[in-house]
């Protein structure tokens, strides 16, 4: 695998999308709540796949929602996330979204895995959105799916299916939500024919 090349310019402009991207999907994430939500962006990066395990390690990742990339591209699209993270994300839509209860079960429910796939399904959604605009390609989202217990393997397994992919944008997210922040990453892996359409969009030469 070549050593992929990104100028700071390049860098820059993924960060922004992704803060662009996180605008619209905390506006998404305040209606659930009926609370004001900031989703920031403090970090982008991209590396090559057989990186992915360490950011998985270094954000204790347990907890993982993907799509696959569909339209003008393919690739896959993963929102991943800390079993407290998930939690807290729980406890936020169950305490200020309609239902308005508590949660008893110190486990994931069926229902609560269900809200955690929309989330990271708005997430997903509005990265492929905003990468539509920049590069006047379309992005869609295919059906989302929840996998607990993700591990390097389970990454491996969905690599599996696209082994084409040789490098993926990881996008560090925080989300706050009245006193509380809690990190998310977003993953995005194109497929190596779209990947220098969007280094070109984002200001570079493709």
């Amino acid at each position: 695998m070549d050593k992929l090349k990104i100028s700071d310019q390049e860098l820059d402009a993924l960060r922004e999308i992704g803060n662009i991207s996180a605008g619209q999907a905390a506006g998404a994430f305040s209606q659930l709540v009926s609370r004001k939500v900031n989703l920031s962006v403090p970090q982008a990066r991209i590396v090559a796949v057989n990186e992915l395990g360490g950011f998985l390690s270094q954000g204790n990742i347990e907890l993982a929602v993907h799509q696959r990339i569909l339209g003008d591209a393919s690739g896959l699209m993963m929102t991943a996330l800390s079993n407290d993270a998930a939690f807290q994300l729980v406890d936020f839509l169950l305490q200020y979204g309609p239902e308005k209860r508590i949660r008893t079960s110190k486990t994931l429910t069926p229902m609560d895995e269900d809200m955690l796939t929309e989330l990271g399904n708005i997430l997903g959604g509005s990265y492929l959105t905003s990468l539509s605009k920049m590069t006047q390609m379309l992005f869609m989202p295919s059906v989302p799916h929840f996998t607990k217990n993700f591990t390097p393997s389970s990454l491996q397994a969905l690599l599996s299916r696209n082994p084409a992919i040789d490098y993926a944008f990881v996008i560090f997210n925080e989300l706050a939500i009245e006193k509380t922040k809690i990190s998310l990453q977003v993953h995005l892996l194109p497929d190596p024919k779209t990947l220098p359409l969007i280094l070109k969009a984002a200001g570079g030469p493709g």
